[in-house]
């Protein structure tokens, strides 16, 4: 195989696994903490259905979402945003998202040792792990 095709054929490789990955997350502080992947990364990394009723802990700071008897702390996907007006709603690609809201999306669940120095302790006490909506994941709202 000629150089030219090796490099070619690497290159490659390397752009198929950078999208592949779960990129660059981030974290907004203030009156509400939240961690969202970086606008404009795309990845399809998790297939699960996740689901869970969104809950904030002011004395924290941290949303999580709940399912059955579970609270998980959240990686929202890309663009989601706090509200400006009221700290503890989102948005995320159009929808509305309060507290006590039915989420929907595509992603998965992960254990804290993956997010250890970005989540803080607060906001995994108590919990059960991380869920982690993909990157690109379309997120649907059912209010209850």
């Amino acid at each position: 195989m000629s150089t030219r095709r090796l490099l070619a054929l690497a290159l490659s490789t390397v752009l198929l696994a950078a999208g592949c990955s779960e990129g660059q997350i981030t974290k907004t502080e203030g009156d509400v903490r939240i961690w969202l992947h970086e606008s404009g990364f795309a990845t399809s990394a998790d297939a699960a259905d996740l689901q869970g009723t969104m809950v904030y802990e002011r004395d924290s700071r941290c949303m999580f979402l709940t399912r059955v008897e579970n609270r998980h702390a959240v990686i929202w996907p890309s663009g989601t945003r706090i509200d400006e007006e009221d700290p503890v709603v989102l948005t995320s690609r159009g929808e509305t998202i309060r507290e006590g809201d039915l989420v929907s999306g595509e992603g998965g669940w992960h254990s804290f040792d993956r997010f250890e120095d970005l989540i803080p302790a607060e906001c995994r006490t108590g919990a059960d792990g991380v869920v982690v909506f993909n990157a690109d994941s379309e997120i649907e709202v059912t209010r209850p």
